[in-house]
């Protein structure tokens, strides 16, 4: 009998590659996906800041704040994915529907201004990325509702 020269892999050496790269796969990947949310997350907490800091500046010129985002001297860009809603003047929501929502509300220049994520329940995701940009958090006694105060 001669000796064959074996070039190439066996079918069991592909299938545990496979089954290896599979499996760190499935572990990297959510943990991906909660680090890009969070970046997200971020930009949205940035772009409520800037609106603060846009509404303080129109209330020193007007006395009052808009509820129109387009009279403010500049421009704040939305990130991609949250839709933006201005309840009164004086609040703005970033809803991204990914369990979570930012909370602005500020007041009169002596007043005090105060942000807060607010994530479901039933939103793991949410709940996480919330704790995650928040410095504490604030269980609402009334509403029996958490709050993460940023």
């Amino acid at each position: 009998m001669t000796k064959q020269n074996k070039k190439g892999f066996t079918l069991i050496e592909v299938l545990v590659v496979v089954l290896i790269i599979g499996i760190l796969s499935s572990v990297a990947l959510p943990q991906y996906q909660k680090a890009v949310e969070k970046s997200r997350a971020i930009k949205g907490v940035n772009a409520l800041k800037n609106i603060l800091t846009a509404q303080q500046a129109y209330y020193e010129t007007y006395g009052s704040y808009t509820d129109d985002l387009s009279k403010l001297d500049v421009d704040v860009p939305i990130p991609e994915g949250f839709e933006v809603t201005l309840q009164s003047n004086t609040r703005i929501v970033l809803n991204r529907y990914k369990g979570y929502t930012l909370n602005l509300y500020y007041g009169g220049l002596d007043e005090a201004h105060y942000a807060y994520c607010f994530a479901r329940t039933d939103s793991p995701l949410g709940v996480a990325l919330c704790q995650a940009i928040s410095a504490g958090d604030y269980n609402h006694e009334e509403t029996k509702k958490r709050y993460y105060i940023f």
